[in-house]
């Protein structure tokens, strides 16, 4: 599966020589966005035996091939994380973070900024260097 979304973000790829109003549009290529999410990251395995590999090159350039990847991951162990390649490259894309209830001995997050105890439902969506405190709704799933 993850070879498949890899040979079809890699045909998005933005040819050479296009002008800055062409990447603004994406006009060299259509199709819908694609959505990567990604449900508890650490229980996967790290580096090239994960199935993430192939689709962490994307993460860069993700707006010019209409890529979006959502991940989650249990905050204890943080500052391992960027041992990962798919959290080192949206870490290194500025991708926002939204951190919920933290343990502030992990470290800094992003910048300066650190993690929390926070109550059920609040968290700090960071963006850059910057932090701004979020309610997250929860609601009841109906069956």
């Amino acid at each position: 599966m993850m070879g498949e979304l890899a040979a079809a973000l890699a045909g998005r790829e933005p040819p050479p020589g296009l002008s800055a109003e062409e990447l603004l549009s994406r006009s060299w290529w259509s199709g819908p966005e694609i959505f990567l999410i990604v449900d508890d990251i650490q229980q996967l395995p790290p580096g090239f035996d994960s199935p993430l590999h192939k689709a962490v090159p994307f993460v860069n350039r993700a707006a010019d091939v209409g890529l979006h990847v959502i991940v989650t991951r249990t905050f204890g162990g943080w500052s391992s994380a960027g041992s990962d390649p798919m959290l080192r490259a949206l870490h290194q894309a500025n991708a926002p973070l939204l951190v919920m209830d933290a343990d502030p001995d992990e470290g800094f997050i992003r910048g300066k900024m650190k993690g929390g105890p926070l109550p059920r439902g609040r968290g700090l969506l960071m963006a850059e260097d910057t932090g701004v405190f979020v309610q997250v709704a929860a609601t009841e799933v109906r069956r």
